[in-house]
């Protein structure tokens, strides 16, 4: 039975071939039927910018280049919504949101409340999958993990130190990409119809 919605969120390194994965769901949905995707856009960014020496934009440009040698690009982001579009999805949305990493948005605000929050959250999940997403992906350009676990250490020491109002300030742009199947002609408009 066909589906009427897929979602996937966070998999920006899961896939060598993203095109050719968001087919196979396009071939698995109903006419009609919508695929979502959400992912981070890597490399991440800073409000201002970070010290010359830091350890977080050195495992961000690692990281990168690392997937890119490993035929998992990080930064596939950027291309979903042609490659929604190129695969046959209609009515293709594309919407961009903030996300800090960390404590640092300031105010007193409801919305920048929720941001602190949030970031507190963002920043958790990245130090809990850290170790996970960084030792394998910079073996591909012949990191030892002792090595690996060193940088590690530092970029957790940096993003540990983040406070409200402070001033090394990292967050990503979030994108989230959806689509609509057409809606079929001839037996799929019968079997939606069923």
């Amino acid at each position: 039975m066909p589906f009427q919605y897929i979602h996937a969120r966070a998999i920006l390194s899961c896939f060598s071939a993203p095109k050719d994965v968001i087919q196979s769901a396009y071939d698995a949905l109903a006419p009609g039927g919508y695929l979502e995707f959400q992912d981070p856009v890597i490399p991440m960014k800073w409000v201002t910018p970070p010290p010359p020496d830091c350890a977080f934009v050195k495992w961000n440009q690692l990281s990168l280049e690392a997937s890119n040698a490993g035929g998992r690009a990080w930064n596939n982001v950027q291309h979903y919504g042609r490659w929604f579009r190129e695969v046959g999805f209609e009515d293709v949305h594309e919407e961009t949101f903030f996300l800090a990493n960390g404590p640092w948005p300031e105010g007193e605000t409801d919305e920048a409340k929720v941001q602190r929050m949030v970031g507190i959250w963002q920043r958790e999940n990245l130090l809990e999958g850290l170790e996970g997403m960084t030792v394998k992906n910079l073996a591909r350009i012949g990191w030892e993990p002792e090595e690996s676990k060193v940088l590690i250490a530092q970029v957790r020491e940096e993003l540990n130190a983040i406070t409200p109002g402070c001033s090394y300030r990292p967050y990503n742009d979030v994108v989230s990409v959806w689509g609509r199947k057409p809606l079929g002609k001839g037996k799929d408009a019968m079997d939606e119809s069923a």
